[in-house]
């Protein structure tokens, strides 16, 4: 469903590109306008599924197309925007208000915005990029025990890209908690679920004890 071939916006209007060639020729061909409703009806989505749906005026199955909804840009941008602005919307309004039915008071409230993250099972090889900056050192040596027990270095000083093979590799596959890694992945909806309550419960006792109504705090999961 993507209009042209990936390149910079200075190719595709550079005259005589290769882009623009076949810009012209998608925008003069047959079926140019039928094409055009199809991707804009899923929001030009990279990706869309192709699925049926019973039509009543019609009185058959008719094919539709319906978005692919991944978050990630590097699948598809038009989806993931979509995901991060929705987001954010419903973020804001909770801390912030003035929309989505919050009164703007809810911001004068404390609130606490806490990230939680899975545990480590082991050092692995990662990209650090940021927009506009270079990415630096993978794992810098650091002053102190360099190499693990199987005699593998802890360090890495190379500046990795994003999609090289290295990234998301364990430094030493001998000393990373394969094992761990699987049962947190496979226990996670019941760890979530008890930190939930334990946490709901936690923050309870606290307030009580500090003479403050439980009923009047919130805790939300984003």
């Amino acid at each position: 469903m993507s209009a042209f071939t990936a390149g910079s916006m200075s190719d595709w209007l550079a005259p005589g590109s290769a882009a623009m060639g076949q810009a012209i020729r998608r925008a003069a061909s047959p079926g140019y306008e039928s094409w055009w409703q199809r991707c804009a009806a899923v929001g030009f989505c990279a990706n869309p599924i192709q699925a049926s749906a019973y039509h009543p005026d019609q009185g058959k199955r008719v094919a539709v197309m319906i978005r692919c909804g991944n978050r990630r840009a590097s699948v598809c941008p038009s989806c993931s925007d979509i995901y991060a602005a929705d987001t954010w919307q419903l973020i804001h309004a909770g801390a912030a208000g003035g929309h989505h039915g919050m009164p703007t008071t809810i911001g004068d409230r404390p609130q606490v915005f806490t990230t939680l993250t899975a545990p480590s099972f082991g050092a692995m090889h990662t990209s650090r990029p940021r927009p506009g900056r270079p990415g630096g050192p993978c794992h810098p040596a650091k002053p102190g025990k360099t190499y693990c027990p199987h005699g593998n270095p802890l360090c890495c000083n190379t500046i990795h890209q994003p999609g090289d093979r290295e990234v998301g590799e364990p430094l030493c596959p001998e000393c990373y908690d394969y094992t761990g890694h699987a049962l947190f992945n496979w226990h996670a909806p019941e760890l979530w679920r008890r930190l939930t309550i334990a946490l709901r419960r936690t923050l309870s006792r606290h307030l009580r004890h500090i003479g403050v109504d439980p009923d009047t705090m919130r805790v939300s999961f984003v």
